[in-house]
């Protein structure tokens, strides 16, 4: 009974790509299996209860972070320091999102130019831009199937099999949304996707999703989802096995030169970063996972789920109102990756793949873009447990309005509303949610379990 639902504050487009595709009427609802059977997942050293926008340290490497200073004239390790903004150097102090990444080489580094990239790398069917000239507004009710690997091509990575369902405004306007679906069955090893359009919500509907960003590592069954910022790197696997198990101060020997400033000794860090990430919040909030693995193999990895990408502002808790301090999403939920970084994990050449206003380039890299042993700042990519919702109903009569179903919103877009098991206990009430008409566009999604208004699901 989890679900997500879309609450868009424009006029919903449906993309034309899709017209062949996809058929049917109603709300958006997929079949999935029920919550008993969630896959188990990995767990890597994160740090819970800091809420989005919360200013997070991490260090992969004991003494990567500066002692003082943001940009040391030499910082330790000879690492490279660079901000990643996430909102304009002016912004208000409580808006204003950055954060100071200390890495082996400098984003800038590139062994090609940004080159238009070919159909080996990126999708065809993904929009930025919602115009009659290339999308059709539709007032009618529309329902989709569950999208399957028959539809898509043979070897579908999770960037190659990005589609646009539907969406409004522009990512040149810095305004609208748009909402795509993937279904794949292979890693994307050495490409990584930088989107320099949105900020993306990522909800897995079908497979644990193993995600390597710039900040570390996050795995997401489902009933979780993630969010990753605008202009974040990352990459998507469908399993760990490939993931590094070393050490990071062995795996720092593939890029790090063992001459360093600040850093310590070099038998000082031997001994004291194995197997070690020191991960804090300003709060000073620190809950290790074990790095143990508990993914169960699977002979047919598939993964299939939901994306809302937002063009303008970043998601973030709703206010509670006179609901008080204690209601919906707790921040204590989030969990943001502990710094990690890798070596030349996968053999063979490393691309980076950069989505602007809709297009997708490619360059080549001369190592991995998961080079950042240390950061602080408050742009990080984190994830949710969905099932950790705390919904708040009517206890006599009525239902409430959806949106007290709010997990996170872009203030003034749109809101992602959590479904989650609850008890309905109200009085001569009409049990399913009232029929009713918004100002707003919704979008669906049935992760697990059954919704009420229709038990039919998207079949």
């Amino acid at each position: 009974m989890s679900g997500s639902n879309v609450a868009p504050a424009h006029p919903l487009k449906r993309s034309k790509l899709h017209h062949h595709n996809e058929g049917g009427g109603g709300d958006v609802l997929l079949h999935s299996r029920p919550s008993s059977s969630v896959p188990p997942h990995v767990c890597f050293p994160m740090t819970s209860g800091v809420a989005p926008g919360e200013h997070v340290t991490s260090e992969a490497l004991a003494g990567a972070l500066p002692r003082q200073g943001l940009n040391p004239h030499r910082c330790p390790y000879q690492l490279y320091a660079e901000q990643l903004s996430g909102t304009a150097f002016t912004a208000p102090r409580a808006q204003n999102r950055r954060t100071w990444l200390y890495r082996a080489r400098p984003c800038v580094a590139t062994s090609t130019s940004f080159a238009p990239a070919t159909r080996k790398f990126a999708p065809t069917e993904v929009l930025a831009h919602f115009s009659h000239d290339n999308a059709t507004a539709i007032p009618n009710a529309m329902r989709w199937k569950p999208r399957t690997l028959e539809q898509t091509r043979t070897t579908q990575t999770f960037l190659t099999s990005l589609k646009t369902v539907c969406g409004s405004g522009s990512a040149e306007t810095r305004s609208g949304f748009a909402i795509h679906t993937y279904a794949a069955d292979t890693n994307m090893d050495s490409v990584a996707l930088c989107n320099a359009d949105g900020e993306m919500l990522v909800v897995p509907q079908e497979g644990t999703l193993y995600v390597r960003t710039e900040m570390g590592r996050l795995a997401v069954p489902p009933g979780f989802c993630c969010v990753l910022p605008r202009g974040v790197r990352f990459s998507v696997d469908l399993s760990d096995e490939l993931w590094p198990k070393a050490a990071c101060a062995s795996v720092a020997a593939a890029f790090l030169p063992q001459e360093h400033e600040g850093g310590g000794s070099d038998d000082d860090n031997n001994n004291n970063n194995n197997n070690k990430a020191t991960t804090t919040t300003a709060a000073k909030r620190h809950k290790p996972e074990s790095n143990g693995q508990h993914k169960t193999p699977d002979n047919n990895p598939f993964i299939r789920g939901y994306i809302l990408e937002s063009f303008s502002g970043h998601f973030q808790l709703p206010d509670l109102g006179v609901l008080g301090a204690n209601a919906l999403a707790h921040p204590r939920d989030f969990e943001v990756p502990a710094a990690a970084f890798e070596g030349a994990r996968v053999p063979g050449e490393h691309f980076l793949i950069q989505k602007f206003l809709g297009s997708f380039h490619v360059a080549k890299l001369p190592s991995s873009p998961f080079d950042v042993a240390a950061y602080h700042g408050n742009v990080y990519p984190y994830r949710y447990d969905l099932r950790s919702f705390c919904p708040m109903v009517n206890a006599r009569y009525d239902h409430a309005d959806p949106s007290v179903h709010t997990a996170l919103t872009v203030p003034n877009l749109l809101d992602f509303v959590v479904f989650a098991p609850r008890w309905l206990v109200a009085e001569q009430t009409f049990r399913p949610p009232y029929f009713h008409r918004n100002v707003s566009s919704e979008y669906m999604g049935l992760i697990y379990g059954m919704y009420e208004a229709k038990q039919s699901g998207g079949v």
